[in-house]
């Protein structure tokens, strides 16, 4: 009976782990603070300050793709997400590209030039233009994020 308990709880124990860590917090500059907290993913969806199952969901991310609110239908696709561009809605033609990211910068549309920059990420700090200054930090990423939920966080916040 303890060994059937022990186990129980060891499972609980590793469910609610999975959880903690399957969690993205966006604080405002560089200060992890709750004070600071502007944006949270859980599970996919992309809600502004805390986790609450309250507030509105902003965007759904599955997959490689952003959807609009809670909706996860082709219709409602806002962003496709490949191989390094972010495509306009459900797309992968090259004239629906809309930016591209070599796994430090943002460029505008498909460039690769140094003008074209419009966003460095370098750890886990978003900041304008090429420049990773720790002054210059936009935002701070806190918890595990694809690509995708990258993009879905600064299109959250105005960035795109």
């Amino acid at each position: 009976m303890k060994n059937k308990l022990k186990i129980l709880l060891f499972f609980i124990f590793c469910s609610q782990l999975s959880l903690l860590n399957a969690q993205t917090n966006v604080y405002k500059g560089n200060f992890k603070s709750p004070q600071n907290l502007v944006i949270n993913i859980l599970e996919g969806e992309l809600r502004e300050r805390n986790n609450s199952y309250g507030q509105p969901v902003l965007f759904t991310i599955r997959d490689n793709q952003i959807f609009r609110e809670r909706s996860i239908s082709l219709l409602d696709v806002l962003f496709t997400y490949q191989e390094g561009y972010l495509y306009f809605g459900y797309s992968n033609n090259p004239y629906d590209i809309a930016y591209n990211f070599d796994g430090e910068h943002i460029y505008y549309r498909d460039g690769r030039y140094a003008l074209d920059i419009v966003y460095t990420v370098y750890l886990n700090g978003i900041y304008a233009g090429p420049t990773n200054f720790v002054s210059d930090v936009l935002f701070t990423i806190d918890g595990p994020h694809t690509e995708t939920e990258l993009f879905a966080i600064l299109l959250a916040l105005g960035l795109l």
